[in-house]
């Protein structure tokens, strides 16, 4: 099991907004990005925590497009054991799991890396 920390959760939380945000055209940021939905947010952060989860998802997208990429994404993850290695549970809630992410987005706030709007 893997330990749990507000500056891991901060850090992953950081990798899902950089990796899932839309680029925004700013007069005043030069790399600025937007990330829509903490629905969304909650989804991409699941799949972080439960890469079997991930894998499963990719071969239904494989399986709906027949994008070889999607096969051989979910292949990596469990040829390199990463269900087994880098799971972290989540809460289970009403409809799907479930993690306040105060701490982790209050702790990127405070350091200027996200604006919350």
């Amino acid at each position: 099991m893997t330990v749990r920390s507000p500056h891991r959760d901060a850090l992953r939380i950081l990798f899902v907004l950089r990796a899932g945000g839309s680029p925004v055209e700013s007069q005043t940021a030069e790399h600025a990005l937007i990330f829509k939905g903490e629905a969304r947010l909650q989804a991409f952060d699941f799949w972080m925590r439960n890469p079997d989860y991930l894998a499963a998802e990719l071969l239904d997208l494989f399986a709906e497009t027949q994008d070889k990429s999607y096969y051989e994404a979910a292949q990596a993850i469990l040829d390199d054991e990463e269900p087994d290695l880098r799971r972290v549970p989540m809460v289970r809630y009403f409809f799907g799991a479930y993690e306040r992410l105060d701490d982790a987005l209050s702790l990127l706030r405070s350091r200027d890396l996200v604006r919350i709007t």
